[in-house]
This record gives structure tokens, C-alpha cells and sequence, in this order.
């Protein structure tokens, strides 16, 4: 079977931490070293997939980075030269705006996720500030924090956006990871969320609307269930005391997270999908010289290593979020040319 495999890989562009220090607009190493990184690897991913290869970088604009570096589109104007050569290189330029909001009775940032007014004047401020830099909409959107509503897709298809990269299938968090920082509503459950892009019905986003001819398109994320093995003893063990690790783990295809898990969703659903794509993400701290973690730097480098070597390489292709819908088929004549069927 020599059918084509797209593969959309998205970068999330952001500051080298989440609730950043605003009295210390620092550059994002982070991103000045993906960018460099990933010239390097668009060379290698070229060369095994004998396709060109684009990535779909999606950036930070919105009220915390306005607040830190003086302009949301900050990241935009500092590294226009990084910008210039990704759209050059037909790379995509989405956007992946946070809810953060500086709160002075506890003197530090909270992703006010659970203020719907705040949320829409995030996501207005980011498309405005995209459409004043480029003179068009944006085209792909991806929220932070596993954010979305459905008021908030609403508004982000009303201002333009045609593919939205957020939903991850499966994912139920019952909190947050980080208890010492400030969050005012819990991730909404992604549960339900089909494997494949799809229209989502308007009264939720999470399920297809089989009717629907035109909007936007959800294009999940890639994900599945992985069950680990565990010896004998280790298995009476958690059995015991940590029972939850023995359910199956839902896996995003993370590149900087785990090796083993992130090998055995992608195989999976390579082998399952009618129409197969693969959907995965790193942030771009991840990429950095000195990361703030470099287990994940690690994790990134095998995971990269594991595409090179794929047997399935010669089929992949790494695409936009429109061009992984051209080779699905799933865009009409007119949507293809960018125009509202």
C-alpha cells in the first residue's frame, strides 16, 4: 500500500514558561532554538519522505505576552527574520493563544479559563493582531490549557479560523498538574471526540454534525489508550496501592513525552484509520539549547529518530493543516482555493 500518510506537526510557540515573570520580558530560547532545529530537520524529513515538508507553527499573541513584552504580537515583530524563512518555506503560521490574566490580590497570572468573557477577548485580541501583521485571517487554531467551549469555537469560526487543531480524543483530567499555580475552571472532557476531522455540531463541539457543508474543521490530535505490562509482583503491588496505573493511559502524540507509548498510538492508528493522519505536538521549549526539562529534549530526539526510521517514512507527509485535508479528501473544489463552500 503506497497511500499517502499526512502528517501534521505542530509547534505551540511560547515563552520559555507558562505563568512567566512580567517584570522580565526575556527571549524565548525555546523558539530560537526550534527554529534552528527544525531547518536540520526538515532536510532529514525531506530526504526520507522524498515530499517537501512543512510544519505548522502556531504561536502565543494574547493578553500575557501584550502585558510582558508590550505587544501581543511581540514574538511576530522580535523574530520576523525566523518568520520570514518559515513562510518561505510554506510552513503554516496558526495561532495558540492562553487565557492569562494578571491578578493583583494574589500578585501572580491565572489562566481564567472559567470567564467566557475573558477567554473571547484572548481569542479576538490574538486574530486581531494576526490580521493587522498579515492582512488575512487566520486559518489554524489551536487554544492552550486543552481549552475549548462552544462559545469559544463559535467565536473562533466566526473571526475566520477554518481547521482547529485543539481536541485531544479521550482526554478526561480531573485536575491540574501544577497545584501551585492558579487555574479558575478544570480542562473540559474531551471524551466522545471522534479520531478523524470532522464538523462539530453547534451545540457541541465534540461530536460530529453529519449535516454540516461548511465552517470549520476539528482536526484532532492523535491519541490512544496504551496498557502497561508489569511483572508479577509489581502488578500485586499497584494493585494495592496505585491501582489507576494499572487502567489503560491515554496517550497524546506528544514528541516530547514517552517513547514507548507514543510508538505503539501511532502504529495503531496508522493500522485503524480509514483515511490515516497522524496529528502530533511539542512545545517549543522543548527544542531549546538549554530546556527546562531535558528529559523531554530526550524523548523529542527518539521520537524524531523513530519517524526517520519508520518503515511507513516513504509514506509520510508533512503537511499544513489544509494540504493533510487535501490528501485526506476531505476539502471541496472550493474550500481548497480558500473560499467558503
Amino acid at each position: 500500500m503506497d497511500t499517502k500518510i499526512p502528517i501534521i506537526f505542530c509547534i505551540d510557540v511560547e515563552p520559555d514558561g507558562f505563568f512567566v515573570d512580567r517584570t522580565k520580558p526575556v527571549p524565548w530560547r525555546g523558539y530560537e532554538g526550534a527554529c534552528r532545529y527544525f531547518v536540520e530537520l526538515r532536510e532529514q524529513f525531506a530526504r526520507v519522505t522524498h515530499s517537501p515538508v512543512h510544519f505548522a507553527w502556531h504561536y502565543r499573541v494574547d493578553p500575557q505576552i501584550e502585558e510582558t513584552y508590550g505587544s501581543a504580537d511581540w514574538v511576530f515583530t522580535h523574530y520576523s527574520k525566523q518568520l520570514e524563512n518559515l513562510i518561505e518555506q510554506g510552513d503554516e503560521i496558526g495561532l495558540h493563544p492562553h487565557a492569562y490574566r494578571w491578578e493583583t490580590g494574589i500578585h501572580n497570572w491565572i489562566e481564567d479559563l472559567g470567564n467566557q468573557e475573558w477567554v473571547n477577548h484572548c481569542v479576538e485580541t490574538a486574530f486581531d493582531s494576526y490580521k493587522k501583521l498579515f492582512a488575512r485571517n487566520c486559518d489554524s487554531f489551536r487554544f492552550g490549557a486543552y481549552w475549548m467551549s462552544n462559545e469559544t469555537l463559535d467565536l473562533v469560526e466566526r473571526l475566520g479560523a477554518r481547521f482547529d487543531l485543539t481536541v485531544e480524543p479521550g482526554l478526561h483530567l480531573k485536575k491540574r498538574f501544577f497545584p501551585n499555580q492558579f487555574y479558575s475552571d478544570g480542562v473540559p472532557s474531551h471524551e466522545g471526540a471522534p479520531h478523524h476531522p470532522y464538523r462539530p455540531s453547534k451545540k457541541d463541539f465534540r461530536k460530529p454534525d453529519p449535516v454540516r457543508e461548511d465552517g470549520i474543521w476539528m482536526i484532532p490530535l492523535s491519541t490512544g489508550k496504551v496498557t502497561y505490562r508489569h511483572g508479577r509482583l509489581e502488578t500485586a503491588y499497584k494493585k494495592l496501592f496505585k491501582p489507576s496505573e494499572l487502567k489503560p493511559r491515554l496517550i497524546t502524540l506528544n514528541l516530547g513525552r514517552g517513547n514507548n507509548g507514543f510508538r505503539a498510538v501511532m502504529n495503531e492508528l496508522i493500522a485503524s484509520l480509514e483515511s490515516p493522519y497522524l496529528a502530533m505536538v511539542v512545545r517549543s521549549d522543548v527544542c531549546g539549547d538549554r530546556p527546562a526539562d531535558p528529559v523531554h529534549t530526550e524523548n523529542l530526539k527518539k521520537n524524531i529518530d523513530y519517524l526517520l526510521n519508520h518503515p511507513s517514512a516513504n509514506r509520510f507527509v508533512f503537511s499544513t493543516p489544509k494540504e493533510a485535508m487535501e490528501i485526506m479528501g476531505y476539502l471541496k473544489t472550493a474550500e481548497k482555493a480558500g473560499v467558503s463552500s
